[in-house]
Parts: C-alpha cells; structure tokens; sequence
C-alpha cells in the first residue's frame, strides 16, 4: 500500500500510472457478464458508471426504476443517494474555508449559539471527521413513532439531540456521526445567507453542470426520479417514507450515475476547490493520541483495499436506496453503483467491478470446502488487557466474524486475508503461518493490530 502523501501527489499532479492487463473492450465484456449474472430485468436494480482515466469506459442500468409502470433503469435514473450527501456538504465547508468566511478551528457555537458547550470546545473539524462525540440523532428513541416523516426545521432536530451527553472527548477518537454533518448545514445557511439546497445548487451543481441532481423533496417533480423497493416475506414492496428535512445535509441529496462522474472531474480539475483545500478533504485526521482516523473531510480513505490498490469513496443508504462512490487515485479509476433495492449488495459489486477494472481477477469468490472448514471455529486474544473472544462460521455459504456484539461478513481478497464487509473504518483479517501448528490470524483496523489464536 502507497503512503498518503503519495496518493495526493497524484491527485494533485493528475499523475496516472499506466493500467496493465486487458484491453479496455475485453474489461467491458467482462463487466457486462458480470452484472448480467447480478440482476434481474423485472426487478428493482442499479444504474452503473466506470470511468478510467477521465473518460467513462461504462454505463447501463439494470432492473427497474419503478415497478408500476416497468420503466427500466439507465444512467440518467434519479437516485437518492444519501450519505453521499457527506462529501458534498464538506465540500461547501471548504469552500467557505478557503474564501475565508470560516475557519476549521472555529467553535460551532460561533454560528449555533444555542449548541452547548458540553465543558468541552467542538471545532467545524471535529464535525467534518466525525470527531466530535456529539450523539447520534438517529439513534435516539422519539416519542413520535412518525418522526421520520415529519416535515421540521434543522433548528427543531438540532434541539433534539443537543442536550445529549458528549460520547467522547472531542478529537479523541472515530465515530460516524449523521448528527455533526446535520450541523454542518446549519452553518453552512448561517455563514452564506442561502439555504442549505441552494447553496449545493449554486456553488455545486451548476459550476458541474449536474442537471439531474437535486436537494431531496417529496412533493417536487423530478423527472426519471426512482422509487425504491425491499422484500418482505419474499415480496417485493415500497421503501418507508422519509422526510428530507430529517437527513438534510447529512443525507438529502438526489443524483445519477452520471452527475456523480461529472462532480468528480469537477473536483479533479480544481473547478470547486483548490489544491491545498482538495488535499485536506482526502486526508486522514489525527486524533489526539497520535494516530490517524481512515476519514478525512467528507470522505473515507483507503477503508477499502482493491488488491493494494489506493481508494477514496464513500456509501451511502436511505430507505431502500443503498449506493457506493469509489475512486482509486493511483489508476484514475472511478465506479458509481447507485440502486433502488434494499438488498443489492453494492459494497462486494462495486470492489469486483474496481477489480475487473483494474484488469485483474476476482478475488477470493470461491474458497474451496477445505478452506472453509479450516478457518471456521473460536478465537481468542487480548484486547484492552482483557480477554476476548470471537467466532468464525458459515453463514448461507459466505465466512462471517461474529464478536458478539458484530457479525462482519468476510469478503476475501486472497485465501488467507479478508476485508470485513461495511466494517468502518476497514478491518482486514490475514491467516498466517505458525510454526506450532496452531492456527492463527491478525486483525487491523487504523493504527490497531491484534493475533488471534484458535482454541477449538
């Protein structure tokens, strides 16, 4: 794996190694028979761009975009992204930064006075890295059973969550929080004077010529909009309702495949922001221990590893949408999954499609039955000066790591070392060889390495 300091050389520079292996029509044909196999034409799908080296290599949809009236799929379908909002949001933070109408350093409560203080200074950083400790909206339990699909000002979810005790010291440590980029857009309003949705529209999608891409509303015509869809008792059914004022500038946006592609060579050519500002966005954060967090400002670094390959991406899922943004910097690489079906497994889609773009064979799809039987059994280490234990098993034909408390599915990258599926930050686990005959292997995540030995 490349430093990171490396891999913004390249962004910044626009360096881009050659990619060796297929020609670019025999990965094409690769990817068309790989999605085939993935969707059905009669039911909800995706929409799917690949673009190699600034210039789109594939683009197609799959399923359908609304089940009433069978209209199919293509690369201009109307998705809600939602936490893809994210880098979109810290983006309009860094703009405001590098016009000098705020600073990372500056307390929220400079901009959302009624914000406690909670004995403790929150930063617009801590906010943009997840760092800050403030509690997770979303989480909390609302006397309204209906909260979700109530139309409210960002003020009124704000006073929900704000007299909620701090998680950690800000700056401490990583923890995902929809609350802090909530906030973030409300400072965004306080600082510019526009709301949140014109402000994107304006500074975002007009400089990128995203014509398709919108501020959430349930009551606004938009054309080629998605619906989205789930089973339930193996029935195909509609999405909850959401009111996008919930989300907000945590999760509200609308776009397609090919919007998404056009923000990103917006982003690339320096067109939203400068390259000392774009350098920070994929940077990780250091915490106050020393170590360095997998996210940067809006977006998460290497938390996904494509045969060594650097990456910068991010997820997101709301209702039954579910999408993932990837980029690998070091091969100018770039796959959107968007798609309307509760149970697309669009993490493992998007790593595969990464790979076959690369040119490379898939990974670790088959482990043989002897494989599996080895590795599956109780593990033991010592975590925290205490002992701990976890379990691997087989769970409908896929390895799975059960702690406990987490059940992580293990998508393999070789026979011996895996990726935790929609583990944040990334956690890989590699077999290794023990001299004793006893089986073993290691975990990472961020700075923490662990062994873990078999007991039975």
């Amino acid at each position: 794996m490349k430093k990171l300091p490396y891999l913004i050389l390249i962004i910044i520079l626009g360096f881009v190694s050659t990619i060796k292996g297929q020609s670019n029509k025999n990965i094409v044909k690769e990817i068309d028979k790989y999605l085939i196999n993935k969707f059905n034409k009669k039911d909800a799908g995706a929409s799917v761009l690949i673009a190699k080296k600034g210039k789109i290599l594939y683009k197609k949809g799959f399923g359908l975009a609304n089940q009433e009236w069978q209209i199919p799929i293509n690369s201009k379908t109307v998705f809600q992204i939602g936490s893809i909002t994210k880098p979109f949001t810290a983006l309009c933070i860094l703009q405001l930064a590098e016009k000098g109408k705020l600073s990372l350093q500056d307390s929220i409560q400079k901009f959302i006075p009624s914000f406690p203080y909670k004995d403790n200074t929150i930063t617009i950083e801590h906010l943009l890295t997840h760092t800050s400790g403030i509690k997770e909206y979303l989480n909390l339990e609302h006397k309204n059973p209906f909260i979700l699909r109530s139309d409210l000002k960002p003020i009124e979810v704000i006073d929900f969550f704000k007299n909620e005790s701090l998680s950690f010291i800000p700056g401490a440590k990583f923890s995902y929080s929809n609350s802090g980029y909530f906030l973030l857009g409300a400072i965004i309003e306080e600082v510019s004077k526009l709301s949140y949705a014109d402000y994107v529209k304006k500074y975002i999608f007009e400089p990128s010529d995203m014509q398709n891409s919108f501020y959430g509303d349930n009551f606004k015509v938009i054309p080629n909009r998605a619906s989205c869809y789930t089973k339930a008792s193996g029935k195909l059914r509609k999405g909850d309702y959401w009111s996008m004022t919930i989300p907000y500038s945590a999760g509200a946006l609308l776009s397609t495949a090919e919007d998404l592609f056009k923000w990103q060579q917006a982003l690339l050519g320096n067109k939203l922001l400068g390259e000392e500002w774009l350098k920070k966005a994929v940077s990780g954060y250091k915490l106050t221990d020393g170590s360095i967090s997998a996210h940067g400002y809006g977006w998460f670094v290497d938390f996904i590893d494509i045969n060594g390959s650097s990456t910068i991406a991010h997820s997101g899922g709301i209702s039954e949408f579910n999408s993932l943004f990837m980029y690998l910097p070091e091969e100018d690489i770039q796959v959107i999954v968007l798609s309307n079906y509760g149970e697309t497994k669009v993490d493992e889609i998007t790593i595969d499609l990464a790979q076959l773009t690369k040119g490379d064979k898939l990974n670790g799809t088959k482990l043989s039955k002897a494989i599996k039987e080895k590795y599956k059994g109780t593990y033991e280490s010592i975590v925290a000066g205490k002992k701990k234990s976890i379990q691997i098993y087989e769970l409908e034909k896929r390895l799975v790591l059960d702690t406990g408390e987490w059940r992580f599915e293990m998508l393999p990258i070789t026979e011996a070392k895996f990726q935790m599926k929609n583990a944040r930050p990334v956690i890989t686990l590699e077999f290794i060889n023990d001299d004793s005959g006893k089986i073993k292997f290691i975990t990472k995540q961020e700075q923490e390495v662990f062994e873990w030995i078999k007991i039975n």
